[in-house]
């Protein structure tokens, strides 16, 4: 699961950084989180595969966050795709008339009404929840599925090898010197990773509820507190208030991103961020966040070109 922040910036871009995307790579995939104007620039220069992309989940429908579908739409429409492209986002279908939709015969629109599970893979699951803004607005909880590991000692004691592996999933048992050997007895679960993206909202206990022991929450944090009248008119979060919800919910790392361009240093957000959780980062385009398999045994790594805190 390796996660590459594409865009950074708050609604005006910057030099620096440009609108609102997150691309999440999984087993060969691309996951897109928002896409705003200049998405698929941003996919070729930081190296995600543009015809990759299998998703996009949109939290919102301000411009700044879903400009860039259309671009992208269209370099795909030049390209002759045919796999299925999916968006989900809050009233999603209202972006495109009957004659758009006709024109991407791969384009498939799901809207989002409530809080549900929206996607599914083999893998994981994606759920939308309620967010706070002012326009409706989800934020977006991808949780791993649990995976099954082998007791690898035992299993080499009870003289499981080779293809036995394959079998005892497939049964359930296997049968080993005339002992029935239960794929219960020699295997352990291991839970699955969890991300959360937050779009541009407001702090809310219900959020936190969502968010609760992610790995990795990526959240809006348009302001400082010297701007938190601006930030509560707007109906954004401070980098304070971004950190008092990671801090509530008790999640492993925190990326500060949705930056105003008023911030050129954005380490004055970061130190008010830090102050009430310190495993906090301001994300710059080009970021990349591997988690590993193992989240309590291994650290986050961060890797990427660009401004570091």
């Amino acid at each position: 699961m390796e996660i590459i922040i594409l865009g950074s910036a708050g609604s005006t871009p910057t030099k620096e950084r440009a609108l609102p995307s997150v691309a999440l790579k999984y087993d060969g995939d691309v996951y897109l989180f928002d896409c705003g104007e200049g998405t698929q620039r941003q996919m070729m220069i930081n190296d995600v595969k543009y015809g990759k992309v299998k998703t996009i989940f949109i939290s919102h429908l301000h411009v700044d966050h879903i400009l860039g579908i259309y671009g992208l739409l269209e370099t795909y429409r030049l390209n002759d795709r045919t796999s299925i492209l999916t968006i989900i986002g809050p009233d999603i279908s209202s972006l495109f008339n009957p004659r758009t939709v006709k024109k991407y015969p791969f384009l498939n629109l799901i809207d989002i009404k409530q809080n549900r599970k929206v996607y599914e893979t083999d893998s994981f699951i994606v759920s939308a929840f309620r967010t706070y803004h002012n326009i409706i607005s989800y934020g977006f909880l991808l949780e791993e599925k649990e995976r099954v590991k082998f007791k690898q000692p035992l299993c080499k004691k009870l003289g499981i090898k080779g293809i036995m592996y394959k079998e005892i999933e497939r049964k359930g048992q296997i049968k080993i010197n005339n002992k029935i050997i239960k794929l219960s007895d020699v295997t352990y679960k291991v839970s699955g990773r969890k991300f959360a993206y937050l779009g541009d909202t407001i702090p809310h206990k219900k959020i936190i509820e969502k968010i609760k022991d992610v790995d990795l929450l990526i959240a809006d944090s348009t302001f400082s507190k010297e701007h938190a009248d601006i930030a509560k008119e707007r109906m954004h979060s401070t980098a304070e208030q971004a950190a008092w919800m990671a801090k509530q919910a008790q999640v492993k790392e925190l990326i500060l991103t949705h930056i105003s361009q008023r911030y050129k240093d954005p380490s004055v957000l970061v130190n008010e961020a830090k102050k009430i959780f310190n495993n906090t980062l301001c994300a710059w385009d080009g970021l990349r966040i591997k988690i590993p398999k193992h989240i309590l045994n291994k650290k986050i790594n961060r890797i990427g070109k660009g401004k570091k805190d």
